[in-house]
């Protein structure tokens, strides 16, 4: 339940603004992102490393593993600021998280064939980052 900043309330007699607050979900799609990060960080070394279990051969788009490794990486890196600003609750942080959050359903769409279970689950997780952002933040 979100409820509406009021800009004082009176307590004892003393007035003092109120904190904002949001639902949980602000909280949640911040914590994904930073998660997310991280998993990104991870796939993006091991794509650089050139690991055992990743098939060059199943990309979906035409390029190098290398290519999405470092891609992998630089995404790493925006995922990390969003979802620090989402924590922060810094008023653009939720229209940022939902970006995102859209491209990364892209960027694992594409990594489908080498990652099946983990693409498809990043992908659901992603929606509900987009649903609690877009219906639970924006007052």
């Amino acid at each position: 339940m979100v409820t509406k900043t009021q800009p004082y309330v009176v307590s004892d007699g003393v007035a003092a603004p109120q904190e904002e607050s949001r639902t949980g979900w602000v909280t949640f799609a911040g914590i994904v992102l930073l998660v997310g990060a991280v998993a990104n960080l991870f796939w993006g070394l091991a794509a650089l490393d050139k690991a055992a279990f990743l098939d060059e051969g199943a990309l979906l788009y035409s390029t190098s593993l290398e290519t999405m490794g470092w891609v992998a990486l630089g995404w790493s890196a925006v995922l990390l600021i969003g979802g620090i600003a989402l924590l922060a609750r810094a008023t653009w942080a939720p229209i940022l998280g939902i970006v995102l959050a859209s491209i990364s359903c892209v960027f694992w769409v594409f990594t489908m064939p080498v990652l099946p279970m983990l693409a498809l689950t990043v992908i659901l997780i992603d929606v509900f980052v987009i649903y609690g952002l877009a219906v639970h933040s924006i007052e």
